[in-house]
């Protein structure tokens, strides 16, 4: 298959982080809310993977934006519920209230630029992303098999761009499952410093994961994948090169 080819900064590449989080933190703002001291933050790196996916599929800036905005609503909404269950109640029902004011801005911002279509394909994921969190919900997180922790994980934070790539890059679904050791190099790494005092992967598990990432975008790539590539070296190498410290006094401890 030929690759369409490069002709510069594609627009979507004009995106910047701080940029769209500055916008972020306006739609996500309610008076209430903050008078509360509920605080949200949007996912660096939901936004690199969906702006990079956005750039190779060469979508205009302003819709671009609208969709990373869009997606990174919806990913924060989803994310914030996950916290209901440790806080007292009153915070309870305005960590869902949040989630649920995310969502809303989602559906707002997607019919702002008429891609009805994006809030369709999302809502197919997002039902995947539940059914993933029903059963990390029903399961003890120590009596689960790390492989199959580690699938429920990926759903849970990698089904919202997957669902992006297969609605952008249709001609290119293949190069989908080549998202997959990202997305599990990111869980892992979250995991392994949210996991308290037992976190699911040891440092080694995670310099693992992390390198699989890496080593899947060394080389020659497509010209789709090119800008997940630069992603990749940009957020993943420096967590890569801290872990190798960690795997060290891991086998000195052995």
């Amino acid at each position: 298959m030929a690759w369409r080819q490069s002709d510069g900064m594609s627009e979507a590449q004009r995106l910047h982080f701080d940029d769209v989080n500055a916008s972020l933190q306006q739609y996500m703002h309610h008076p209430f809310l903050a008078a509360n001291q509920i605080q949200q933050a949007a996912s660096r790196f939901h936004f690199g993977v969906s702006r990079a996916i956005l750039e190779a599929a060469g979508v205009p800036l302003a819709e671009a934006k609208a969709v990373v905005e869009a997606l990174l609503l919806l990913a924060q909404g989803l994310s914030i519920h996950e916290d209901v269950n440790l806080v007292s109640e009153r915070r309870r029902q305005l960590t869902v209230l949040a989630g649920d004011y995310d969502s809303s801005r989602y559906y707002w911002l997607l019919a702002r630029v008429g891609r009805l279509d994006v809030v369709s394909r999302l809502s197919s994921a997002v039902c995947k992303i539940n059914e993933a969190k029903v059963t990390l919900l029903q399961t003890s997180r120590l009596s689960m098999l790390p492989e199959h922790y580690m699938d429920l994980r990926e759903t849970v934070e990698g089904e919202l761009l997957y669902a992006l790539a297969r609605h952008f890059l249709p001609e290119n679904v293949g190069e989908v499952d080549r998202l997959r050791p990202v997305v599990r190099a990111y869980v892992a790494n979250e995991d392994f410093y949210r996991g308290g005092e037992h976190p699911h992967f040891s440092a080694r598990q995670v310099f693992e994961w992390l390198s699989a990432a890496i080593v899947q975008f060394t080389g020659p790539v497509s010209f789709v994948l090119e800008p997940v590539a630069s992603f990749v070296e940009e957020f993943f190498v420096p967590l890569r090169d801290r872990f190798e410290s960690h795997t060290y006094l891991e086998g000195n401890r052995g």
